[in-house]
């Protein structure tokens, strides 16, 4: 029973991590770069579809009011195009832990080599850099 919480503790953590984009070869600058390429291809592939949906609702007295909210229904197809894109530009995906606050930013124009210690610091604008604890 221990080692069953353990293995579940283990997996249910390993879903919280932030993923990334990671190319052993390229710096973190153009791997932003690529990223933000393929971003932009995806939304020119895959353009915005807003639609309304109904989700539930509730009574009030004898009447039923719906809740309503618009949605991107292109969002999922959009992050396909982007994975496929940035797959073929030999990036592959990781999942790292955050950074404490006190940890650098690293020099974004040299290549990371993952080690136990790598980490994701937030630098801006949703982008992430990969440091060193």
């Amino acid at each position: 029973m221990k080692n069953f919480l353990l293995i579940s503790m283990a997996i249910s953590l390993s879903g919280c991590l932030p993923t990334g984009w990671y190319n052993a070869s390229v710096t973190q600058s153009r791997a932003n770069g690529d990223l933000t390429n393929c971003q932009v291809r995806a939304v020119n592939d895959v353009p915005t579809n807003i639609q309304t949906q109904t989700t539930g609702g509730y009574f009030i007295g004898y009447i039923y009011i719906p809740t309503q909210g618009s949605v991107d229904v292109n969002t999922t197809l959009r992050e396909k195009v982007v994975a496929q894109c940035m797959t073929k530009r030999g990036y592959q995906t990781i999942e790292l832990p955050l950074c404490p606050a006190r940890v650098a930013i690293p020099d974004m124009n040299r290549p990371v080599i993952l080690t136990e210690k790598s980490c994701f610091k937030d630098i801006s604008g949703g982008y992430y850099a990969i440091a060193l604890k």
